[in-house]
């Protein structure tokens, strides 16, 4: 496929990965604000608790899983398209709320602090309406990513999302120690707004349109996608074997009872709940949202503004190259050597909160470095892969269903991590050391369980995860076999 044919999708997926990019800031957002909610030294006035900063760090994570379920009904009832556009107006409004919550911030002490009552109800709504932002980015948006994309470049396409993910923390990191409240949202606010302008013209998913029956309006969109005229002979082959696997299931709708109950489905969702599991265990959602206090608790001599801006540069970075390796090394080796990485470096990391303040002042350098190791490690394989995976080996008429219940398993982990975790600063060597356990037994989880789906079609996917040995040749007879109910 020439470039030519690969451009289109690739266009069309860049513009939906601004949406995740809200979704990294979302997230990063905290690392550098949170440290401006602390108590002010020397000036007795509380601006926000520490229980209060913690809400205001783990709330929006409540709210995507709260909005999975209705934005992936949205997106069969009313297409991917037009759920993904809806996704948009949350985050402007959470980021209108945060810089209106800045303009009313009170200076700080010993100036008075009345309007900290005020502030702290508009950061917790901002931080609601960008969770439900983030809820229906990473449900619809999996959907579309995992449905435009041809099968040989699917899991680069699929990675993108990860490396807008981590350009928003990149965002956030860099920009939110030394900009106001109201300056930071307002640049945030520019990739949802920026989403709106370029993805109303990208075309509706062909499975989609398919399943609607409307297999001209498929075709069409398909051409688009792939760079090509509606009547050629590549386009022509590939929406009939679009349409081949949506026929074959149109009869036998199903929903979330059948993911749970299919076998085929709960090999898939083992999966999928396995490997988000291990990268929420990984502590890489704790390291993001609380980058700057692990620095200052650290009491390294390195700045602990700047040592969180290198942590965003190394992972946009190495997301560039996990893009590019995800297709070419295979999604399997790269899972266990990510694996293996954080469960390294997070071990280090450890061991330097656990070591005497003498060998701490002569290792200065470990905690930067070891996060370092741990982000590079993560955004190779347990940052990006997962999402790959998820777009691929889950049937069409139930992948609404299963990036819902994966999107809001995710987040509600991801609240329970993010609320919890840093509670007893005092045993942070501790924290680290059952996150770089959780890393190893991911090594193993993924030896015996993931199985490999680089350069395989979904149909060859499909068809493995219900039978159990590859499928050496496509044809319409085997497609029959493939039950989701089965």
């Amino acid at each position: 496929m020439d470039s030519s044919r690969v451009k289109p999708y690739f266009l069309a997926a860049c513009s939906v990965t601004l949406l995740y990019l809200s979704s990294g800031a979302l997230t990063g957002w905290a690392s550098p604000a949170l440290p401006r909610l602390r108590a002010a030294e020397g000036g007795g006035v509380t601006a926000l608790s520490p229980a209060q900063q913690s809400w205001v760090a783990a709330l929006a994570h409540l709210a995507h899983a709260a909005a999975a379920l209705p934005a992936a009904a949205l997106a069969d009832r009313a297409g991917r398209h037009p759920a993904l556009l809806l996704a948009a107006a949350p985050f402007l409004a959470a980021w209108a709320l945060t810089a209106l919550a800045g303009l009313l911030a009170p200076p700080p002490p010993p100036h008075d602090q009345g309007a900290w009552p005020v502030v702290l109800p508009l950061l917790l709504a901002a931080r609601v309406a960008g969770g439900a932002g983030a809820g229906a980015a990473y449900t619809v948006g999996a959907m579309y990513l995992g449905e435009v994309a041809a099968d040989g470049v699917r899991g680069a396409v699929g990675t993108l999302f990860q490396l807008a993910l981590n350009a928003g923390v990149m965002l956030e990191f860099c920009l939110g120690p030394y900009v106001g409240y109201a300056p930071l949202a307002a640049a945030s606010a520019a990739a949802p707004a920026l989403f709106l302008a370029t993805f109303a013209l990208a075309p509706e998913s062909p499975y989609y349109l398919l399943m609607k029956g409307e297999r001209e309006a498929a075709r069409a969109a398909l051409a688009r996608l792939r760079g090509a005229r509606a009547a050629s002979a590549a386009v022509e082959a590939e929406l009939a074997q679009m349409a081949r696997t949506v026929a074959a299931r149109a009869a036998r709708r199903a929903g979330l009872r059948d993911l749970l109950a299919a076998p085929c489905n709960q090999r898939a969702l083992c999966v999928c709940v396995g490997l988000y599991t291990t990268a929420l265990l990984s502590g890489h959602v704790v390291v993001l949202s609380y980058a700057t206090r692990i620095f200052q608790l650290s009491r390294s001599a390195l700045d602990a503004d700047v040592c969180a801006v290198a942590l965003g540069a190394v992972q946009i970075v190495t997301s560039v190259a996990s893009s590019g390796l995800v297709d070419v090394a295979g999604r399997r080796p790269l899972l266990m050597a990510s694996c293996a990485g954080c469960a390294a470096s997070l071990a280090a990391e450890g061991a330097y909160f656990y070591a005497g303040d003498a060998a701490r002042e002569a290792v200065f350098w470990l905690p930067l470095a070891a996060l370092l190791c741990f982000l590079v490690s993560f955004t190779l394989g347990l940052g990006s892969v997962p999402g790959a995976i998820l777009s691929e080996v889950f049937h069409t008429d139930v992948k609404a269903a299963a990036t819902a219940f994966i999107s809001m398993y995710h987040a509600l982990m991801s609240f329970c991590i993010v609320k919890f975790m840093m509670a007893p600063v005092y045993e942070l060597h501790l924290m680290f050391w059952c996150f770089s356990a959780f890393c190893t037994a991911g090594i193993f989880f993924v030896w015996f369980l993931v199985p490999e789906t680089k350069g395989k079609t979904l149909l060859e996917v499909h068809y493995e995860l219900q039978n159990g040995f590859v499928m050496k040749e496509i044809s319409p007879e085997k497609e029959t076999l493939i039950s989701p109910v089965r």
